[in-house]
């Protein structure tokens, strides 16, 4: 599945968890899959506190 649908899914939510559910794939999955866009784009595209995110 392409990162953006995953970061598609996490914005809605702000959730790392329903994304994982709804694609079968791990949390860890979908954090590396949203850092490697972070990472391309060159800033981050959600503010972390500890378990919560914001857009």
């Amino acid at each position: 599945m392409p990162t953006l649908h995953v970061f598609d899914a996490i914005a809605r939510p702000n959730s790392f968890s329903r994304p994982a559910a709804e694609f079968r794939i791990s949390h860890s999955a979908v954090s590396h899959r949203i850092k490697q866009l972070e990472n391309c784009l060159g800033k981050p595209l959600f503010v972390r506190a500890g378990r919560r995110l914001r857009r």
